[in-house]
């Protein structure tokens, strides 16, 4: 799945730009934290953001519930 998100990296961040929501569903020891470094790889390639910036930009989007996870 992060090797999807980091190819579409361009088309993830028009959609993040235009309001779209992420959620995320599976495994909390592996999959999870691959996914939250391959969405910052995501915002610093394709919005050109910093990685503080681009965690804090998830931080936000899931403070909105834009960003939601439900791992185990």
């Amino acid at each position: 799945m992060q090797d999807r998100l980091l190819a579409q990296a361009k088309h993830l961040c028009r959609w993040l730009s235009d309001g779209a929501h992420i959620y995320v569903c599976g495994d909390a020891a592996h999959m999870a934290p691959d996914v939250d470094r391959a969405l910052i790889r995501v915002l610093e390639t394709g919005m050109g953001l910093d990685a503080a910036s681009a965690g804090a930009y998830l931080g936000i989007m899931q403070a909105e519930g834009r960003y939601q996870r439900d791992v185990y």
